[in-house]
């Protein structure tokens, strides 16, 4: 298979790219050069057979005795997750939430930038949250298109959740990381992943409560997404 030539992987192997791609950077910036599918397992309480059969998705082939390439493992990652394709992304709803995914510098570690926020608060239209300024939400579907932004944080109450996703694939947005309570109904074409916070502590306290077991350490490393489209 050619590597960058797109196939469609496996909902359990794309949650796992994510946090091979961070080890991959970080022994990258450690001055390594090669990885084992043996050293990635370790690290995340993974089989090494397991490790090999999602890289093999890529594209990314191994050298016996030397494992995988970091550099080319990384850009093959990168590609099944966006990273620099559609790096501009907008946020709707600067509460408490919004702020913080505001000054949270972990997504630009994945090549995202957050160009924008929207709100209705007349307080903090008009005013800098760390480091991005604030919109009022006449100006969302103009920005949407000017910029030909792809991608939508939504943090809004459950209320408003619906309208304003309404707005923003009109506007063009094709994938919305969802932090409202609400299921949205949206096209087919575009893509949604919920973030039920107390969904995830619920699961995590199910865990603590009746143990994971070692067997099921990756899925306790890696969480889950609900994709509702």
């Amino acid at each position: 298979m050619k590597l960058n030539s797109y196939i469609n992987i496996p909902l359990p192997t794309l949650k796992r790219f994510p946090v091979y791609l961070a080890l991959l950077k970080e022994c990258g910036e450690q001055g390594e050069e090669w990885i084992s599918a043996s050293y990635i397992a370790g690290r995340l309480n993974l089989k090494s057979i397991q490790v090999r059969k999602d890289l093999s998705c890529t594209g990314v082939v191994g050298k016996p005795k030397k494992g995988f390439l970091i550099s080319e493992a990384i850009d093959a990652i990168s590609f099944y997750l966006g990273e620099g394709n559609l790096s501009d992304v907008l946020l709707v709803g600067v509460g408490n939430l919004g702020k913080a995914l505001l000054a949270d510098k972990r997504l630009t570690r994945h090549g995202f930038k957050i160009v924008a926020a929207f709100d209705v608060d007349k307080d903090v239209i008009g005013t800098k949250i760390a480091g991005h300024m604030v919109y009022p939400m006449e100006k969302l579907p103009d920005l949407i298109k000017r910029m030909g932004i792809k991608i939508a944080i939504l943090t809004v109450p459950e209320k408003e959740a619906q309208p304003i996703a309404d707005k923003l694939v009109d506007a063009g947005v094709q994938g919305i990381w969802n932090f409202s309570s609400l299921f949205l109904d949206v096209d087919c074409s575009v893509t949604v992943i919920n973030e039920d916070l107390g969904a995830r502590l619920a699961l995590l306290a199910g865990r603590v409560t009746h143990g994971a077991g070692c067997d099921d350490a990756s899925a306790s490393k890696l969480g889950s997404l609900s994709f509702s489209k």
